[in-house]
């Protein structure tokens, strides 16, 4: 795995085959934080605009394996905190991927100033809590149908 910053060329080839668990964790962000009747396209249409405004402002990085895209994370830091988004292919979530994502956030981390990491997922999947402890994140809370997961500085 290659980590660089991302580049707008990246988007359509993580996004086009953008992991199924993903996308419904888009519409069902829309929905709860934006449009009650936001569609699919919606939903994608905004996550993209966020991915490409992020990619702009060198907040994005691409995980590369073999030469071709496989994620994108972008951050955007708040009231001292980074909060994360997430784009890859389900591959992605495959074992040997998760453990390299480890290492991946405490570096990301160190590199935007050891500031907290906050994830949102938006999922009801079992295994969602399971992965952010393997990278080192603390389940926070939940808003609404959000689990909020924190990876505190070193």
């Amino acid at each position: 795995m290659i980590v660089r910053r991302s580049a707008q060329v990246d988007l359509p080839r993580v996004f086009d085959g953008l992991a199924p668990r993903l996308s419904d964790e888009y519409l069902t962000a829309e929905r709860y934080q934006g449009d009650a009747l936001a569609t699919f396209e919606d939903a994608l249409r905004k996550t993209k605009t966020g991915f490409r405004k992020a990619i702009r402002e060198n907040r994005a990085d691409t995980l590369l394996y073999d030469g071709a895209p496989l994620a994108i994370v972008r951050w955007q830091i708040q009231y001292g905190e980074a909060h994360t988004g997430f784009a890859s292919s389900e591959k992605f979530f495959e074992a040997k991927y998760v453990r390299f994502m480890a290492g991946y956030v405490r570096d990301l981390q160190k590199r935007i100033g050891n500031v907290p990491l906050v994830a949102s997922n938006w999922s009801g999947r079992a295994d969602v809590q399971r992965w952010f402890e393997i990278l080192g994140y603390e389940f926070a809370m939940e808003h609404g149908p959000a689990k909020v997961f924190l990876l505190k500085p070193l």
